[in-house]
């Protein structure tokens, strides 16, 4: 039966060295029946390779009113789009790591899938890598501290207090694959850990491959270098503070944020460290145990 799979993330699970190996092996998945598509949408700070952004996607008029007119029709058109390519292509794949969470604050975008899918006649296959809640949660946290779209000058501490106020929902793993599932089925689920113990050959491209059908085999074409870098945490904690500058420009900000991510591979081997303690670690996952132990059963 014709497939659309639909990765969903999570963040900071590897999503962009996945979306650059399709974007980059284009060719070769045609090859063996499977389409990574591309749209004609533009967002700002979305690369092309994010194919499945145009699901969720915000669109605005010239005076910044949000378009949901707009935003439903390129959802409607993209729908019609993958129905095309499963004309020639067995199977569909879209990514887009913010759709773990916004198909859960935008309640009709799953349904809306589902329908198209069963109106059409081709089955959705939902692919999702879980992180523990700790490492998430600081490697997110680095992300928005690095990205000069967030420069985010809140400390690790402020954030994760502010995210377990008011984004909790995003660590309740059962919980939200049990909302997925009510839409998708249970077996249309694809549930990794973000562990590379835990991966197929212990490669998370493998392990990707392997969720959708595939081997990794010698017609790939293989990553050059690490798609998505991330900060120490020491660099991290500066580029924070350097964030909350009035003496710096945006783009000295910006080469300063360059110059520590390529110092940041240094910092780590010489100065590991953690922004939590390993007793604040064990107490935020004691939090979430209960909806970890669901997931794990999912």
């Amino acid at each position: 039966m014709k497939t659309l799979y639909i990765h969903i993330g999570m963040p900071k699970t590897g999503t962009s060295s996945i979306q650059r190996f399709l974007l980059g092996n284009e060719t070769v998945l045609n090859e063996y029946g499977y389409c990574f598509p591309h749209f004609p949408y533009k967002y700002p700070y979305v690369y092309d390779n994010r194919n499945g952004y145009f699901l969720i996607g915000k669109c605005y008029d010239e005076e910044g009113i949000r378009d949901l007119k707009l935003e439903r029709k390129r959802l409607k058109d993209g729908l019609t789009h993958i129905c095309r390519c499963f004309k020639t292509y067995e199977n569909v794949i879209l990514t887009e790591e913010t759709l773990w969470r916004c198909l859960y604050t935008r309640k009709l975008v799953a349904p809306t899938i589902k329908t198209h899918a069963e109106t059409h006649g081709y089955q959705v296959k939902i692919i999702v890598y879980l992180r523990r809640q700790d490492e998430f949660q600081i490697s997110i946290w680095k992300q928005n501290v690095k990205h000069a779209k967030t420069a985010m000058t809140m400390s690790f501490e402020e954030r994760l207090t502010e995210v377990l106020e008011n984004e909790s929902y995003l660590f309740e793993y059962g919980s939200r694959l049990d909302d997925l599932a009510e839409v998708f089925g249970a077996e249309n689920l694809i549930v990794r850990r973000f562990e590379p113990d835990s991966w197929k050959n212990d490669s998370l491209i493998d392990d990707f491959l392997n969720c959708i059908g595939l081997e990794h085999t010698e017609d790939f074409h293989d990553l050059p270098s690490e798609a998505n870098p991330s900060l120490s945490e020491n660099m991290a904690y500066m580029k924070g503070i350097i964030n909350k500058s009035t003496t710096f420009s945006k783009q000295e900000i910006s080469y300063l944020g360059q110059i520590m991510r390529d110092l940041s591979g240094e910092s780590s081997a010489a100065y590991p460290c953690s922004m939590m303690s390993a007793e604040e670690a064990k107490t935020l996952l004691e939090r979430f145990a209960d909806e970890n132990e669901h997931a794990a059963k999912t």
